[in-house]
């Protein structure tokens, strides 16, 4: 009845990655050499960063219920478990 032909696809040509990142350029040491830096201040490269915190990944989960879904199930266990006592 019906007559199925499979046919490729039109190839789409993606692009490919370079095999070095770009990466922007670096002032030359003789120009870095004619700007003054005081030594008390830090200069770019030499504060430090602080940690991350491990985070979820940001795919819209809320992290709110988590602990109220929790509260709620233990809740209602032990609720369970007082009513299963008491029949007996």
């Amino acid at each position: 009845m019906n007559n199925i032909v499979a046919q490729p696809k039109d190839a789409q040509k993606t692009p490919s990655k370079p095999a070095t990142p770009n990466t922007p350029s670096t002032p030359s040491s003789s120009s870095s050499s004619n700007r003054k830096v005081s030594s008390k201040t830090p200069t770019r490269s030499t504060v430090p960063t602080l940690p991350q915190t491990p985070r979820l990944p940001q795919t819209g989960q809320l992290n709110w219920p988590i602990p109220l879904l929790a509260l709620a199930g233990l809740t209602l266990f032990v609720w369970g478990r007082a009513e299963q006592k008491k029949g007996e």
